[in-house]
């Protein structure tokens, strides 16, 4: 279904699940600075707009409440792109939707269509599509948490392991989508179930350890510019609590928001809490002799 919009430079015919064609600037590339104001007070009354920031917890919100819901009742989703001024284009993005039953789907924006994926593995992250990706897990069917023991060639020739963890010989371990998806799926998938919500907290962090991008090791060089890319902040979501906890790169302190609290202190007005702090360090008590030296 489609439907006509006669909001001056925004004329044209506009579909739900597709992305609207953006004005063009005299120079005839499409002017990303529209605020789009037109296009949000023209929405029918089934559409949903979401308004594709940079900021991840805003997309997290906005894809969770409008873009799942309109899905599961058929109904219709207005992509707005905006760009970041760092790309001078609006991103690609991948979304993913979890519920506290644990089922997850894969959102993806491509060619002005909405792609819906289940997530079988409940792992996402960035280029190439999901599609691709599960593809791509064939390759490394053979990994496992258990060791391999040694072999016997020839007979009398026995070839014994290096040590522990070598049934995961052959883990990618590079920063790139691709390592860090078949990683993601490799230790969610081989963890130990948590006795409580405490331990599967600290359980997650552990493994995002394996995915930290220390400053320095990821460089990206434009002209005489040299754009370096490094692990800001990790956070985990407890969906049955409604706990969200977090670290940052200055601060490996575990902190916790409690989003009840949150959300019923905040009085619904838009409220910020800062994630900016630096790390401290504690001395570790020194425990006195219990002898006297002569």
């Amino acid at each position: 279904m489609k439907r006509k919009s006669s909001l001056g430079q925004l004329q044209g015919e506009l579909e739900p699940g597709r992305t609207p064609r953006l004005p063009l600037e005299p120079n005839g590339h499409e002017d990303l600075r529209e605020p789009w104001g037109g296009l949000l007070a023209s929405a029918g009354p089934r559409d949903h707009i979401v308004q594709l920031y940079q900021d991840q917890q805003f997309l997290n919100r906005a894809v969770c409440r409008f873009a799942a819901s309109a899905i599961a009742n058929g109904e219709g989703v207005i992509l707005v792109p905006t760009a970041v001024e760092a790309l001078g284009a609006p991103p690609p993005l991948h979304f993913i939707v979890r519920d506290q039953s644990g089922k997850s789907l894969v959102i993806e924006p491509l060619e002005g269509k909405l792609r819906i994926y289940e997530n079988p593995v409940g792992v996402l992250t960035n280029s190439p599509t999901f599609d691709w990706h599960l593809t791509n897990l064939r390759n490394y069917i053979g990994l496992t948490a258990q060791n391999v023991s040694s072999i016997q060639l020839g007979g009398n020739f026995t070839l014994p392991q290096f040590g522990q963890g070598n049934g995961m010989f052959g883990l990618p371990g590079d920063s790139s989508p691709p390592a860090r998806f078949v990683r993601a799926v490799a230790y969610s998938q081989t963890a130990l179930l948590a006795a409580t919500a405490a331990d599967a907290v600290l359980q997650v962090f552990h493994i995002m350890n394996s995915f930290d991008i220390p400053l320095g090791s990821v460089r990206d060089k434009d002209g005489n510019a040299v754009h370096i890319d490094y692990t800001v902040w990790t956070s985990v979501a407890d969906l049955k609590n409604l706990r969200w906890y977090f670290r940052t790169y200055t601060d490996q302190t575990i902190r916790q928001i409690d989003l009840r609290k949150a959300l019923g202190a905040a009085g619904n007005q838009v409220r910020l809490i800062s994630m900016s702090s630096e790390q401290r360090t504690k001395p570790s008590r020194i425990p006195s002799s219990s002898r006297s030296l002569s």
